[in-house]
């Protein structure tokens, strides 16, 4: 059994190598944007409906549906016909995740179930350099660095929260390319 000040962490976990970086990096652009991004995937979930006619996947890329049901008791699943969801913008249903059903999606909690398939095959040029520059900057963020010097080499750094950072680790730059690929008005 653990205490309640057992640490998150051991000593050992404090030496970052390029993996560590890397994994920080694309973790951070992940959080950020509320979805996997890339590579392209497909997924089952349970997905919570509000009674309206919108149900909004978590994603911004979806290139596949598979299938679509939803709970109407505690165990019998009705398959809903893809002819009964309406068109958004240009496409059926919405590459953005927006299913529309020409019904009302019945209120409840994990009551739809939906495959599909999203993110992009080819990482985006635009997060790759994003994700080079948070892992490059990582063991200096991690530690909170203002300045660090090797021979004649001075690096100065901003604190996670000052110089131009947000509370999330990123430069507001870095914000501005990712908020293309962030999902907002979802928890």
């Amino acid at each position: 059994m653990t205490g309640a000040t057992d640490p998150f962490i051991e000593t050992s976990d404090l030496t970052v190598t390029q993996d560590d970086q890397v994994a920080w990096a694309t973790a951070r652009i992940r959080e950020y944007c509320r979805w996997h991004i890339y590579p392209s995937l497909t997924v089952t979930l349970a997905l919570s409906t509000d009674g309206g006619h919108d149900l909004l996947l978590p994603t911004l890329h979806l290139t596949a549906l598979s299938s679509i049901a939803w709970t109407d008791t505690n165990t019998a699943r009705t398959a809903i016909d893809r002819d009964d969801l309406e068109p958004i913008d240009d496409g059926l249903p919405s590459d953005t995740g927006i299913l529309r059903w020409k019904y009302q999606w019945p209120y409840g909690i994990n009551n739809v179930t939906v495959t599909f398939t999203h993110g992009y095959d080819t990482l985006p040029e635009a997060l790759r350099e994003v994700a080079v520059s948070i892992a490059k900057r990582y063991p200096a963020q991690m530690s909170q660095a203002q300045q660090a010097q090797a021979g004649g080499v001075l690096m100065t750094y901003g604190a996670p929260l000052a110089g131009g950072f947000t509370g999330a680790g990123l430069t507001y730059a870095e914000q501005m390319v990712l908020d293309k690929y962030r999902i907002v008005n979802q928890p």
